[in-house]
């Protein structure tokens, strides 16, 4: 499953695709592991807006992090705690994500995009964490034939007719979306030489050494 992926667009880009206000000066990673920054577009108020949040929240009292989340799983309350805690739809900006191939302790990066749209939405989800920041996770689905050579499922990517849909739908106009596939035909697949790291947030990796180097 996703725990790395790529967004390298300007801002001129991003507000003509996804028709959304960003900020002057607004900056985000070019490549985002878990736990770091990563850009989304999501509804404030009648308009849409783009965001740095972080990937990744708290999805239990024990403070587990969250990255990724399945149909399969409760959509609201049940997921996230309590009434209030529910979460909150958006869209992930990225132009492509990646998955480990190869054998344990020489994996590889595969990466996987679309062949018409340099940048697209991962259907995403974001609420305030227990930390008082803000993050979000990617939804899930089975994967295609060409995502499961490496993996058994796969981004919830949409169609740019449907971003309205996933932001401003009711649940039961959404779950149709979760639930549908994404065709082969239409990605592009390239293995690359690049050595698979386990996705740590090396900001969080370097914060770790600190604390415990007294």
């Amino acid at each position: 499953m996703p725990s790395l992926y790529r967004c390298r667009s300007s801002s001129a880009e991003i507000r003509d695709l996804f028709g959304c206000d960003v900020v002057e000066g607004m900056t985000w990673r070019s490549l985002v592991h878990p736990g770091q920054q990563g850009l989304v577009i999501r509804r404030e108020g009648g308009r849409l807006k783009a965001a740095n949040l972080r990937w990744g929240i708290s999805s239990s009292d024990e403070g587990q992090r969250t990255l990724l989340w399945t149909e399969r799983k409760p959509f609201a309350a049940a997921a996230f705690g309590s009434r209030r805690a529910r979460p909150f739809r958006c869209l992930i900006v990225v132009d492509s994500f990646a998955l480990p191939h190869g054998p344990a302790g020489q994996r590889m990066r595969s990466w996987f995009g679309l062949w018409d749209r340099p940048v697209f939405a991962w259907a995403g989800l974001w609420r305030a964490t227990a930390t008082g920041d803000e993050g979000f996770i990617g939804a899930l689905t089975t994967a295609n034939p060409l995502i499961r050579r490496v993996a058994p499922l796969m981004p919830v990517i949409l169609a740019p007719a449907d971003y309205a849909r996933w932001l401003f739908g009711t649940v039961k106009d959404v779950l149709p979306l979760w639930r549908r596939g994404f065709s082969s035909d239409a990605m592009w697949l390239e293995q690359t030489d690049e050595l698979w790291t386990s996705g740590i947030c090396l900001d969080d990796l370097d914060a770790r050494r600190a604390k415990y180097s007294d």
